[in-house]
């Protein structure tokens, strides 16, 4: 399939309120795959960012020369930046949203050499997520998600643990 995969989403546990301000624990997504090459289809689109307390960035189309970003404890994580004319950037995450993959482009009748299979997303959960990756498709995943723990004492974070949706375990 040439497009690209969504990426996951956060999981929080909030007090005092439904707003975002008032998470006080979060477990980041990680970012979407970009998409596959498919010969004579056209170029994949990039994947899209993981949510967290701040979204990790989308990924770039075809072409990109910068990969998406994670997600950080302050801000968003940059989108991808494609060189190519008919593709589009990533967009960057923002506060607990992951950031859209740029479009491919209108191409249809491409003339690629083959097809080949577009890379996992960057990996969310830790306080810092991971930055997407650029393969042999050319297109750009997204960035994971930040998780957050500033709202609660003796927790941690563990990155890498699971694909898709970041997950919470409370134990007493």
């Amino acid at each position: 399939n040439a497009v690209g995969g969504v990426g996951g989403g956060a999981s929080d546990v909030r007090s005092g309120g439904t707003a975002l301000s008032n998470r006080v624990i979060v477990a980041g997504g990680g970012g979407g795959a970009g998409g596959n090459r498919v010969r004579s289809c056209g170029r994949g689109t990039g994947g899209g960012g993981g949510a967290g307390y701040y979204g990790g960035g989308g990924g770039a189309s075809y072409g990109n020369s910068t990969v998406a970003g994670g997600g950080t404890q302050s801000a968003g994580g940059s989108g991808g930046v494609t060189t190519y004319s008919e593709a589009e950037n990533g967009d960057s995450g923002t506060l607990g949203t992951g950031g859209d993959g740029g479009d491919g482009g209108d191409e249809v009748f491409s003339g690629q050499g083959g097809s080949a299979t577009a890379l996992t997303g960057g990996v969310g959960g830790g306080l810092t997520g991971s930055s997407g990756i650029r393969g042999p498709t050319w297109t750009g995943s997204g960035g994971g998600g930040s998780s957050y723990i500033g709202g609660v004492t003796s927790s941690s974070t563990t990155s890498g643990q699971r694909s898709g949706d970041g997950q919470i375990t409370i134990s007493w």
